[in-house]
């Protein structure tokens, strides 16, 4: 049986901001890159302390979700993303795609929604013992 590790990754990019951000790092253009390094260093220690057989990232899509059609003040309240947030986000993506782990994201759906079908066909596939969630 097998280990899988799911990581509610736009969760760990707020996380890993708010915290670095109180230490700020640049690169010598000036760009911020302090969400990259928390980014890197949160998933590189749970997938240490995990030890899993499989990895995947999960995000939420940019748009609106099926959510927003059910009801429409969906993450209304919400306050919009920092310039220093947004500017780093690709830095995560770029990361990620070297890494050689499965990326998911799909439009329409929000990234806990691909989460909650991730577990639950892995729980149903009676190929993994454990399946972990990393997440707020």
């Amino acid at each position: 049986m097998k280990k899988l590790l799911i990581f509610d990754s736009n969760a760990v990019m707020y996380h890993v901001y708010s915290g670095y951000g109180k230490s700020p790092t640049y690169t010598l253009e000036g760009t911020p890159n302090y969400m990259l390094k928390g980014f890197y260093q949160y998933t590189e220690k749970a997938i240490k302390e995990q030890n899993p057989d499989y990895v995947v990232f999960v995000f939420d899509p940019k748009g609106k979700t099926f959510r927003h059609e059910i009801y429409p003040e969906y993450k209304g309240q919400r306050p919009a993303k920092d310039e220093d947030f947004k500017v780093q986000e690709p830095f995560i993506q770029e990361y990620l795609s070297h890494t050689g782990y499965p990326v998911f994201c799909v439009s329409g759906f929000e990234g806990d929604d691909l989460i909650g079908t991730i577990a639950l066909r892995a729980a149903k596939s009676d190929h993994f013992s454990d399946i972990i969630i990393y997440t707020g």
